[in-house]
């Protein structure tokens, strides 16, 4: 069942506009032309085709919240103000405008559902009594959601959750019947994101609360069984994590070397592992999005300093490059591109502006990248 908040019916039109105004963009630009976005402590994670953003704002006001916002052309639109002051964070949108998070709905428990904001109205899933919790990852352009959920043993699987009435959803929870899982009953499974045919997850296990051991796989849709592909390691790796896919099945994530504080950016590719760091073992990083046109994007540090000297990187072409270095119009010198969260078919980018004030004191603010070609 779903509780049903209706949304402004402004927001729709203005989504309805943006969608028939996008156009075809260089996916090989000669820059970045940076749009920033007003206000700070906002992340943003996800862009469609359209160039629509979604995420959330920190507010750290007597107490730590979270609120849903999206952008429309660069029109901040608070999604989130429906659910009571509840904590919940925007995760993904797809190319029709619809938009997953995750909310709140018992602070002392931490327990989490899922909500889906569709044609100007928001709605609350209601999850059986089988399910504790659930964690949206992505949703598809045909509106079928991919989340992670917690069941009545504790157990982690991921979930393909999909609309089948004006009130109702039903859930298609993935167990993999793997003799590793038959085995190990402490394995669990986070969903990461999916395509017409794939999903990519990470599998882990657990001795009591302690994390010990995690790897990047598939899983194919239409597999009954829902056997795991683990992606291959290197010689020198001993973990990964799987963050997103491509419509060519290429996953883009993390791998670790032997001891786990320290990880590197990832792409399979035709299921060979790519490090994306190329050979410079200071650096440490996450490849976060990857695109159509195989163009990967994520953060990278110096592994000796602290995270707060990331940078943005794009990947294409067998060539990873600095973000900050090809923007059109430099930043001011207190200004730099810390992150680059996602990624479009059209070659935008949703980065994480770092504001550095001295001292260690930054605040943070979206900017979407559009090529120049």
């Amino acid at each position: 069942m779903i509780n049903r908040y209706p949304v402004s019916a402004a927001i729709a039109l203005a989504i309805a506009l943006m969608l028939m105004l996008s156009s075809g963009l260089s996916a090989q630009p000669g820059c970045y032309n940076l749009q920033r976005i007003n206000g700070s402590d906002r992340y943003g994670f996800s862009i469609n085709n359209s160039g629509i953003v979604v995420g959330t704002e920190n507010h750290f006001i007597n107490s730590f919240s979270r609120q849903s916002l999206m952008w429309v052309q660069g029109v901040e639109i608070p999604i989130g103000g429906a659910f009571g002051g509840l904590n919940n964070s925007a995760v993904s949108v797809n190319d029709v405008g619809d938009v997953v998070g995750n909310l709140e709905i018992d602070p002392y428990r931490q327990a989490y559902t899922t909500y889906v904001y569709r044609h100007g109205e928001v709605s609350i899933i209601e999850l059986p009594p089988s399910m504790l919790s659930i964690f949206p990852a992505a949703v598809r352009g045909d509106g079928i959601v991919l989340a992670t959920v917690i069941n009545s043993a504790g157990k982690y699987l991921p979930v393909m959750v999909k609309q089948v009435g004006s009130s109702q959803f039903s859930f298609h929870v993935i167990n993999p019947a793997t003799s590793a899982s038959t085995e190990n009953p402490d394995l669990g499974y986070l969903a990461a994101d999916f395509n017409a045919r794939l999903i990519t997850l990470t599998e882990f296990s657990l001795e009591g609360a302690h994390l010990t051991a995690f790897r990047a796989a598939i899983t194919k849709i239409e597999d009954k069984a829902h056997t795991i592909f683990r992606l291959p390691l290197a010689d020198g790796y001993t973990a990964s994590v799987a963050w997103a896919i491509d419509s060519k099945n290429s996953v883009v994530g993390e791998v670790f070397p032997d001891w786990y504080s320290y990880y590197r950016p990832a792409l399979w590719k035709d299921n060979r592992l790519i490090d994306l760091a190329q050979g410079n073992s200071d650096w440490m990083g996450s490849a976060t999005d990857i695109n159509d046109h195989e163009q990967v994007v994520g953060k990278l540090w110096n592994r000796f300093n602290s995270e707060d000297s990331s940078w943005a990187f794009i990947y294409e072409g067998g060539e990873l490059r600095n973000l900050n270095e090809l923007l059109c119009h430099p930043l001011p010198a207190w200004d730099s591109l810390a992150s680059a969260r996602a990624i479009n078919d059209r070659g935008q980018i949703v980065v994480a502006i770092r504001t550095n004030y001295g001292e260690g004191d930054s605040t943070y603010s979206v900017g979407v990248l559009t090529p120049r070609a």
